[in-house]
């Protein structure tokens, strides 16, 4: 789990760490003379900001998933407090509250 929690963070500067050299040796011969180093940096690289966006993706979808979940409990205590609701619903959030306990 660490390993895929650093990814993103340590990938970026191995892949910059790789690239400096190609990239000064090509400002002054004006050749890429080690084109599979090149490939590798990119890849790496490009690799990282995708799992990174990724996560961020993950992170938005999650919160929000929490909010409606809130939002439908405060729904559903409202509709008791007026009397509305019958036995089944309430059966449903008991087994959901004791899914998240387990969580």
């Amino acid at each position: 789990l660490a390993s895929i929690i650093s990814y993103p963070i340590l990938s970026p500067g191995l892949s910059l760490y790789y690239f400096i050299p190609i990239l000064i040796n090509y400002l002054y011969t004006g050749y890429v003379l080690r084109i599979p180093t090149l490939i590798v940096a990119a890849v790496t690289f490009l690799t990282a900001v995708m799992i990174f966006l990724s996560g961020l993706i993950l992170q938005v979808l999650k919160k929000q998933h929490d909010q409606n979940f809130e939002h439908y409990l405060t729904q559903i205590r409202q509709m008791k407090n007026k009397g509305f609701v019958k036995l089944k619903i309430f059966s449903d959030i008991k087994r959901k509250n004791r899914v998240l306990n387990l969580i």
